[in-house]
């Protein structure tokens, strides 16, 4: 009986070591979703900080422009209106030298910069995308391979029973026989 208990610890064992296997994948899944939670709102806190700046500092320019310049007026105005529709596309030509013109230079030169960093953002968001993909793919072969290594586990399991069932089989077959030899020998022994 002493093998069948030794059997019994090794089980055991075996199953306190997948448990903790278990254990360790799922805080590796669990680290592998905060950390793309982080790059989520990472990237969603820039783009909204970008956006909050651009359109404060629109909002600055078109105040001022109706303070002090009220000629150029309807041409901001349209541009204006054409930027918080967010269209890009707006181009700004002016021939004149004084402040105005320097301001409507300045502002074609920002839109220019600002079509950049919506370039440089859309790139990045595009890039996060593939990395969640991937990640997600990741853990999706993780969790495969879990399962499979937890099917296995099990295999090995009941196959471990089953050799230690044959074990107590052979033991009491041994036992029989033991028990046999000695009452043919007894029967055999001359008095």
């Amino acid at each position: 009986m002493k093998g069948g208990s030794e059997n019994e610890k090794n089980i055991d064992t075996f199953w306190d070591y997948s448990f903790e296997f278990d254990k360790c994948l799922d805080r590796k899944c669990q680290a592998c979703n905060r950390r793309m939670d982080t790059l989520k709102k990472m990237v969603t806190g820039q783009i909204a900080g970008v956006f909050l700046i651009l359109v404060t500092l629109m909002a600055c320019l078109i105040i001022f422009w109706r303070i002090l310049v009220l000629k150029p007026l309807l041409v901001v105005s349209n541009i204006a209106r054409k930027l918080s529709d967010l269209d890009l596309t707006v181009t700004i030509k002016t021939l004149r030298r004084d402040e105005v013109g320097k301001m409507l230079s300045a502002i074609n030169e920002m839109l220019l910069e600002f079509r950049k960093t919506i370039k440089e953002v859309k790139s990045k968001g595009e890039q996060l995308a593939v990395t969640s993909g991937q990640m997600t793919e990741n853990i999706s072969t993780i969790a495969s391979a879990s399962e499979e290594i937890s099917v296995n586990v099990r295999n090995v399991s009941d196959t471990t029973e089953q050799m230690s069932q044959n074990v107590n089989t052979v033991a009491g077959a041994i036992g029989e026989m033991s028990s046999s030899i000695n009452e043919v020998g007894r029967h055999r022994l001359p008095k």
